[in-house]
């Protein structure tokens, strides 16, 4: 499963089939991926609803990525814990209080670099 066409998966309409194409290097031969099929993936389905939560908290065109952990970590990371299924309500809620989305960051950042399975 290819991270980066986790953005456009989640923008593309239901009635709308988009190809990308990632190209080969070397031996590897180019190969094409398409929205729909990728939207059925069990990661996509897990995480469908904090996919753009996802995309900009590990690293997009306007946020620094966290060192050494990349998109795939931090997708993993939220997909094997419950404790952090209420982050992206938290972040995209406009009745949330700076506190709470500070909270929910540094919740997710300390597991982040951590081997803990559960902050307070």
């Amino acid at each position: 499963m290819l991270i980066f066409f986790f953005l456009p998966t989640a923008l593309t309409p239901d009635y709308m089939d988009i190809l990308m194409l990632k190209e080969g290097k070397c031996k590897v031969k180019d190969k094409f991926y398409s929205s729909k099929d990728l939207q059925n993936s069990n990661l996509v389905i897990k995480c469908k609803k904090s996919i753009l939560f996802l995309h900009a908290i590990s690293s997009c065109d306007t946020t620094s990525g966290f060192y050494g952990k990349g998109k795939l970590q931090a997708v993993q990371l939220f997909n094997h814990s419950k404790f952090f299924q209420d982050i992206p309500e938290i972040f995209n809620n406009t009745k949330s209080t700076y506190t709470e989305i500070e909270r929910a960051g540094e919740r997710f950042i300390i597991v982040l670099y951590s081997n803990m399975k559960k902050v307070a």
